[in-house]
């Protein structure tokens, strides 16, 4: 659970960008943060949007990618699919102008919630590394 952050958008913004950096680490009871089908929901505005990670339960999602990047033959179980990151490779940004969702010169919350399976996280499911940022083009 997070409290709204809130954020002054500069009265000469042109484009503002909801930037966020998520990988699934640590085993924890579960191995849920690169194994279970989480997912994360951050609302600007009135507007959500999902970052969902559907290479989640795919036995081969990350072989599957080897081409983009993934580093294979690693010891353990590189090839399977996890929750936003591959052996080796760079970690995607999650990224959404929400520059009509904001007003320049005023401030702008956002929110954030998180879910496993479509419902509130459990107790000992993993560790989510997680970084959002509100950036401000002008």
């Amino acid at each position: 659970t997070r409290e709204p952050a809130v954020a002054a958008v500069p009265a000469n913004a042109q484009r503002v960008e909801l930037v966020v950096v998520t990988t699934g680490h640590g085993m924890d009871t579960q191995n849920c943060a690169e194994f279970c089908p989480h997912s994360h929901h951050f609302s600007v505005g009135g507007t959500t949007f999902d970052q969902t990670f559907p290479a989640v339960g795919n036995q081969t999602g990350c072989a599957e990618t080897v081409h983009e990047g993934t580093v294979p033959n690693q010891g353990g179980t590189w090839w399977f699919g996890r929750g936003g990151w591959c052996p080796g490779r760079e970690v995607v940004p999650f990224v959404r102008d929400v520059t009509d969702l904001v007003t320049p010169g005023a401030e702008a919350s956002f929110t954030y919630e998180a879910k496993i399976n479509g419902r509130p996280p459990f107790d000992g499911a993993g560790n989510i590394k997680l970084n959002a940022y509100a950036v401000f083009h002008h």
